[in-house]
């Protein structure tokens, strides 16, 4: 029988441990502000509570990426657990074959910004066909980020596959502005 992604062993972790485990990787509550930080927070406890990944949407520069690899790095070094990131063409297209990366935790990053795949005339969409493989095949956890709400992921890559990402992962909407410093002379 096959093991989802969803079904890893869970785990208890108090929110003063995520909160300064974050902090002291780099995702700080002064950047992120008061409510992001602390949805981040609430984020990451049900994630090793459900045995979840996590799914992250809001606008451009709000630090999804920025938690993503601070989500990363902590679980790196203090669980050894590994990622595969995926952001650019050549990574994305690696997903066709993805076999070797069904028993690894997946983190794609930007979804809804790749490109489609064109091969022999057919539009391949990579990212929405691995994430239905994964969700039957996989057995680590899924992280996504996107500018994307949700009714543009479902236009995008269809009720399927936005039901299967709303399955493995605890959704974090962040609502902060743009964090990126900004120079206009």
């Amino acid at each position: 029988m096959l093991t989802p992604a969803t079904r890893l062993p869970t785990s208890k972790v108090s929110s003063d441990k995520v909160a300064s485990v974050l902090s002291r990787f780099g995702f700080l509550r002064t950047v992120a502000g008061d409510e992001d930080f602390s949805s981040a927070v609430d984020a990451v406890v049900q994630m090793f509570a459900k045995g979840r990944g996590i799914f992250m949407t809001g606008p451009a520069g709000c630090g999804k990426t920025h938690l993503m690899r601070t989500i990363m790095r902590a679980m790196g070094n203090t669980a050894g657990e590994s990622f595969y990131y995926c952001k650019e063409p050549q990574d994305i297209a690696a997903l066709r074959s993805p076999d070797d990366l069904m028993n690894t935790n997946i983190y794609l990053d930007d979804i809804g910004a790749e490109e489609m795949i064109r091969e022999y005339g057919n539009t391949i969409d990579a990212v929405g066909d691995f994430i239905q493989r994964y969700h039957y095949r996989g057995t680590g956890r899924f992280f996504a980020t996107t500018n994307l709400d949700s009714s543009q992921v479902n236009a995008r890559y269809g009720g399927r596959v936005l039901d299967r990402i709303l399955e493995m992962c605890v959704v974090l909407k962040f609502s902060g502005k743009s964090k990126r410093e900004r120079v206009i002379v």
